[in-house]
């Protein structure tokens, strides 16, 4: 298994805590999940429904029916 290091920056202790489980999370992600969610951090529309609470409870709310 390779590994690789990566410095994790925050605004304060709680952004940085907040960022590094979230980076702890997405690492048990298979590579297929991560690179699909790079593409979609490059798109504008799914970064403003991902930003905005309304959007995003909409987006999850949808996928939570098609399970």
């Amino acid at each position: 298994m390779s590994e690789r290091i990566y410095t994790v920056k925050g605004a304060n202790n709680n952004d940085l805590e907040k960022r590094y489980k979230a980076f702890e999370a997405l690492g048990d992600q298979p590579t297929i999940v991560l690179e699909r969610l790079v593409e979609l951090s490059e798109m504008e529309s799914a970064v403003k429904h991902l930003k905005n609470s309304f959007l995003f409870g909409t987006m999850k709310a949808l996928l939570k029916t098609k399970n």
